[in-house]
């Protein structure tokens, strides 16, 4: 616990609504929410696990004091770190006082700062702006800030409170592609919401799995999906934990029965059920709530172009 007299400081001094300071720790910039009072401390899991307890010093301006208000910390032996824990602080000279909470987070944050109050499944401007590791330096973290159209995505989760979103980075009227999470640079991304999965890690899981496998493969092609967890904000107001999906290509277009722009000669794709059905496939009605491989074509062109391209072990005519 500190060492002052925060009885006598909160009745002597006057509060300051606001206060223009500049919190560091070690070499990490912390992301400050405005809503929240409280600064982001980023730290990766191998840094976290060498510092359980360290003497920290996190320094405002030279002309104010302050101290941290918990009760485990002790100035001496320094402060203990605990993920997602709030550490109240308390800032002051001779005449104001400020309190602040600030937190250390393993995950990174993402605040979206849209155009219009909601957001729709119809692509509306936004803010993007990501807290992250700086994936050369463990240690360091790495602010971005780009322009965005997003939009709300899916289908039968579109009636789910939580919602997911698509990101298509933008920056002077074109794609603007970054590298997120140590991840391949592009401008199309996805914020899955992962609302139907209580444990919040089947889809990690499978496509991990997924990335792990398809590295022996004797043709290596570059089809590993990529993803990791994030802390999403809108308007810095907490929204919970998503899984931050590079966005896959090579999706089959129902509607026109075509393969996507984005294609080549070899790409991995997903099979989409599709939004109306052939006449012809009325009988299918038993099979289709099981299966989701199964596509239907009239095009003789695309039919001959996926089976020539594709191991489909259970193709039917």
């Amino acid at each position: 616990m500190s060492d002052i007299n925060l009885a006598e400081i909160e009745s002597t001094l006057k509060q300051a609504e606001e206060l223009d300071i500049n919190l560091t720790l070690w070499d990490v910039e912390p992301y400050y929410n405005p809503v929240e009072n409280t600064y982001y401390f980023l730290l990766s899991e191998e840094y976290y696990e060498k510092n359980l307890k360290t003497k920290v010093k996190i320094l405002p301006e030279t002309n104010f004091k302050y101290s941290i208000l918990n009760e485990n910390y002790n100035k001496d032996e320094g402060l203990f770190i605990k993920f997602n824990e709030p550490y109240e602080m308390i800032v002051f000279n001779d005449s104001t006082y400020y309190k602040l909470s600030f937190k250390f987070t393993n995950l990174p944050i993402i605040n979206i700062i849209p155009g219009r109050e909601e957001i729709t499944t119809d692509p509306q401007p936004a803010i993007f702006q990501i807290y992250m590791n700086d994936y050369d330096d463990k240690v360091g973290t790495t602010f971005i800030t780009s322009e965005t159209m997003i939009y709300v995505r899916g289908r039968s989760s579109l009636y789910y409170p939580k919602k997911q979103y698509r990101l298509k980075l933008r920056k002077d009227n074109d794609y603007n592609e970054v590298s997120l999470l140590g991840m391949e640079a592009d401008e199309d991304w996805i914020l899955d919401a992962l609302y139907a999965d209580a444990s919040k890690i089947r889809n990690k899981l499978s496509f991990d799995l997924w990335n792990q496998m398809n590295s022996y493969a004797p043709n290596k092609y570059d089809n590993d999906l990529e993803m990791d967890y994030v802390d999403v904000y809108m308007n810095n107001e907490y929204h919970g934990m998503y899984l931050l999906k590079e966005f896959q290509y090579g999706e089959i277009d129902w509607d026109n029965y075509e393969i996507a722009k984005h294609s080549q000669d070899v790409f991995p794709f997903i099979l989409k059920y599709p939004k109306n059905l052939p006449d012809h496939a009325k009988y299918w009605d038993i099979i289709l709530p099981k299966v989701y491989t199964n596509f239907f074509e009239r095009d003789k062109i695309t039919k001959e172009y996926i089976l020539n391209n594709f191991f489909i072990s259970n193709y039917l005519d």
